[in-house]
């Protein structure tokens, strides 16, 4: 089968290395489809996104590396979206003149807090505790429940072609009592989701970022069942923030998959989606 990862950071954004560095490692690593795709620029700055005036040089870099490197991987070029409700998506203006083989929609935010800063539910903890009581009075259901319906809002918006990590928030949840993955609200509310993704035909993310260290992927493996149940296509990638992650836990998310009846991802091959055995 083809071995791809399309979802990948580098110095550009928040990644720790620069863009020649992971696609030497994609090379060495095996991989024949690889996707570069940094944190896209936010209408605030951040210290973890691609700032506007570096767009010119991502795609300079890119384009060298993509010809250095003909004959031995295949190179595409993406970024990964935020989506903040209400204020910036992939409709923003940034997007719409510019070449991009593929796009990830991720939510990192979620509302306002009342100092009228968006609140990063991937911060710290005190930013997650201070976001949680301020929006949600302490209610961590219904944070989880926002954000899922903030996924519903991206995929409907449309313009990307996989949600990122889309259980994420569940790395913090899981430290509230009233966090219940079994509970029927939570496999409702994912599930939800999810069925507006598949109307929308728009791909899940199996991100392996923490699989070799917590043995979890994003979504975690109990949801495998529900994606195969409603029929959503998978995209397996590592969300590499270093070169030597470029690869990390796909093979095995593959098995994963596998074992749970999905037998089959979806890659960027040949310039176009294509559909692959596992």
């Amino acid at each position: 089968m083809i071995l791809s990862n399309l979802h990948t950071h580098c110095w550009y954004c928040d990644g720790r290395a620069p863009m020649d560095d992971f696609v030497k490692f994609a090379k060495s690593k095996g991989l024949s489809s690889y996707g570069i795709s940094s944190h896209a620029p936010l209408p605030f700055l951040t210290r973890w996104t691609m700032k506007e005036d570096d767009y010119d040089s991502y795609r300079h870099d890119f384009l060298r590396l993509k010809e250095l490197y003909a004959d031995d991987i295949q190179l595409y070029m993406a970024l990964e979206v935020d989506y903040i409700s209400n204020y910036s998506c992939v409709k923003n203006k940034f997007f719409q003149d510019k070449p991009f083989d593929y796009l990830v929609g991720s939510v990192h935010y979620v509302d306002k807090i009342p100092d009228g800063k968006f609140w990063n539910i991937f911060g710290t903890l005190e930013v997650f505790q201070e976001g949680l009581d301020a929006i949600f009075g302490g209610n961590i259901r219904a944070a989880v429940e926002r954000y899922f319906e903030c996924e519903k809002e991206m995929a409907l918006i449309g313009g990307i072609d996989f949600i990122g990590h889309s259980d994420k928030i569940s790395s913090r949840a899981k430290r509230y009592a009233g966090f219940d993955r079994k509970a029927a609200w939570f496999t409702n509310a994912y599930g939800d989701m999810l069925q507006c993704v598949k109307a929308q035909g728009i791909k899940i993310e199996i991100n392996t970022k923490n699989l070799e260290s917590s043995g979890l992927t994003s979504p975690q493996q109990d949801l495998y069942p529900l994606i195969r149940e409603i029929g959503v296509p998978v995209v397996v990638n590592s969300d590499a923030h270093l070169p030597y992650n470029v690869d990390s836990g796909l093979r095995q998310a593959h098995q994963l998959l596998k074992n749970a009846g999905i037998k089959s991802i979806n890659v960027f091959y040949d310039n176009k989606w294509q559909e692959t055995e596992i």
